[in-house]
């Protein structure tokens, strides 16, 4: 939620930091945050015409992103 109150503001490089800082605090554990907060960073690269960085920010959490799917879909 920070990171969309930098966005408001335009700091976007307080944004992708705040991005940042709740991935790593969040850790690799799958869940519906991490997922949230990767396609939201990945999203605001892609607004900014880095596709490098959003091919990079998809490497890094897609697998994170398919064990939250997976256990979601094994819980029913």
């Amino acid at each position: 939620r920070l990171a969309r109150v930098y966005l408001g503001l335009g700091d976007i490089d307080a944004a992708r930091a705040a991005y940042e800082r709740g991935l790593t605090e969040l850790g690799g554990a799958p869940s519906a945050e991490i997922c949230r907060l990767a396609l939201e960073r990945a999203a605001l690269e892609d607004e900014h015409g880095d596709s490098q960085t959003v091919r990079d920010i998809l490497e890094r959490w897609q697998p994170v992103a398919r064990q939250w799917r997976d256990q979601a879909e094994a819980e029913g």
